[in-house]
């Protein structure tokens, strides 16, 4: 990923190319787009902030100007080290507690995530507004209502969430992202996505056929 000049606060206009895929028919002149981020072996969910709900607003509150949230689900300890050990990798495999990592952009996801595989699928209107309730949903509401803060991100634009599903080896970031994407009617697997070329390859695939 690019540094902090394409994150919040930075005005970053280059734009990159990327292949449109299609999986689910939306209405003509009324789809919208959800963006999935293969970054080595996690795969994050991106939504246009422009079509979120008010169950967004502590979001943009805190990060004024984005014009997309990138969400990623992982283990909380693992996702919090900067250096991780061959240990680490085995305790995250155990149920422990989630983690998510929200990235805010005022860049296209193409931009910001160049060097990753950044994949837009069109789903309807609809479908939109159930994959964004279902990373809301991810979200574990403070007494406040609002999202849970567990603290910053690794880099400007980014902060931790606490989240309500449990990390395990059953239930992995792909997993999550999976199910988001069925959920917003995507004709996903969702079952054993230990990798992310299991979700991205199976967008790839369907595109094609």
């Amino acid at each position: 990923m690019r540094g902090a000049g394409v994150l919040l606060g930075t005005l970053f206009l280059a734009a990159c190319a990327a292949r449109p895929v299609a999986v689910t028919d939306p209405p003509a002149g009324a789809g919208a787009t959800v963006y999935v981020v293969a970054r080595g072996w996690h795969t994050d969910i991106g939504l246009d902030a422009a079509l979120l709900d008010r169950r967004w607003d502590a979001l943009r509150a805190r990060f004024p100007g984005a014009t997309m949230f990138v969400v990623g689900f992982g283990e909380r300890a693992y996702l919090q080290k900067p250096n991780h050990t061959p240990l680490d990798a085995l305790a995250a495999l155990l149920p422990n507690d989630g983690l998510l990592l929200v990235t805010a952009l005022v860049a296209p996801p193409e931009a910001a995530f160049s060097d990753d595989e950044v994949i837009p699928v069109a789903v309807s209107p609809a479908g939109f507004a159930a994959v964004a309730s279902y990373v809301r949903a991810s979200m574990r509401n403070g007494p406040d209502g609002a999202p849970e803060p567990v603290g910053g991100g690794p880099y400007p634009g980014s902060a931790f969430y606490a989240a309500t599903p449990t990390y395990s080896a059953l239930f992995t970031c792909n997993t999550w992202t999976a199910d988001g994407l069925r959920t917003g009617g995507v004709p996903i697997e969702t079952a054993a996505m230990f990798f992310s070329s299991q979700v991205t390859g199976q967008l790839d695939w369907r595109t094609a056929r």
